[in-house]
């Protein structure tokens, strides 16, 4: 088990930070953009990596979770487009921001959080159908860790309102 949470830890540390660093970078460039979208991609693969090291299912467990996971992961990329695009317009406009553009972040930030317990929910759910219970939950703790730790290096690269209001 502590080589689970190593590699777990290593590998979530190291996907982390190089979507942060790409999107942390100019929010107008194409390249930008285009980066964000690959290192989506190397994430999808990494984190089915980390998935089925620290969830070790058998043979059954997969092949019911599997495609139920792909289900979920291509909704949770719909609803992380709205994330993107919420960054990119904060990250292009806080030096300016207008009380009225920060409420209509905020408001649409909330909504995004809102919105993927709503997901989760709805996830949990048909995880349920076909799983047994320990291992939703398991799942649901190990996705909730990766989102905590993804939240976090995020954070750490995105200017602050506090930052803005000091120049």
């Amino acid at each position: 088990m502590k080589l689970q949470s190593r590699y777990f830890l290593c590998a979530t540390v190291l996907v982390m930070n190089c979507i942060a660093g790409a999107t942390a970078q100019s929010s107008d460039a194409p390249a930008t953009t285009s980066a964000i979208e690959s290192l989506r991609a190397d994430v999808r693969a990494d984190k089915t990596k980390i998935i089925t090291e620290v969830m070790q299912f058998s043979q059954k467990d997969a092949d019911a979770f599997w495609p139920v996971y792909r289900r979920f992961e291509a909704d949770r990329t719909k609803l992380d487009d709205q994330r993107v695009a919420l960054i990119k317009e904060y990250a292009s406009s806080f030096t300016s921001l207008t009380d009225q553009q920060a409420n209509s972040i905020t408001e649409r930030a909330l909504n995004y959080q809102a919105q993927r317990v709503d997901l989760e929910k709805k996830y949990f759910k048909e995880f349920g159908k076909v799983l047994p219970g320990v291992t939703v939950a398991k799942f649901f703790q190990l996705e909730h860790r990766l989102n905590l730790v993804w939240d976090l290096e995020l954070a750490s690269h995105l200017p602050t309102v506090f930052q803005a209001s000091a120049q």
